[in-house]
């Protein structure tokens, strides 16, 4: 309870640094980083209950499915980061979740801001990434 607490707030302030400089800064990624890698070596478990593998296995499929966005200038090198280190507390699995959440609210983010463009007939407004992950997270910590 107390882990998933400390890991919405850790979104929410992640989220808040998208919303208003569109930035994810590395100090806020260390500060759960840290405490995931030594309960990994100590516990052989990770914050969230995922094994190495599992945690290896999740910031990879995070880090692969975020780095293309990043080749074509669509996210930022601190979204891949947030999306890899969500990977290995959460595990393969959850993360698939926290993603498939993501990709809806993104999705629902993208569709408001064209909307706002083609209204105010005006270029189109950049979309946080980071604010969707958290997002995601925060519903899978909400339906453990």
């Amino acid at each position: 309870m107390v882990t998933a607490i400390a890991l919405t707030l850790w979104a929410i302030a992640i989220a808040w640094s998208d919303i208003t400089r569109f930035r994810v800064p590395n100090p806020y990624l260390l500060l759960i980083a840290v405490p995931a890698v030594v309960m990994q070596a100590w516990a052989s478990k990770g914050l969230l209950g995922a094994n190495w593998a599992d945690a290896l296995g999740g910031m990879g499929i995070g880090f692969g499915l975020t780095w293309s966005g990043y080749l074509i200038g669509k996210v930022g090198a601190g979204d891949v980061k947030y999306a890899a280190l969500l990977g290995f507390i959460a595990g393969t699995r959850a993360l698939l979740d926290i993603l498939l959440i993501a990709a809806l609210v993104i999705g629902a983010m993208s569709l408001a801001a064209w909307l706002y463009s083609r209204l105010r007939q005006a270029s189109l407004p950049k979309v946080p990434a980071a604010v969707a992950l958290s997002a995601g997270l925060i519903v899978n910590l909400a339906g453990r």
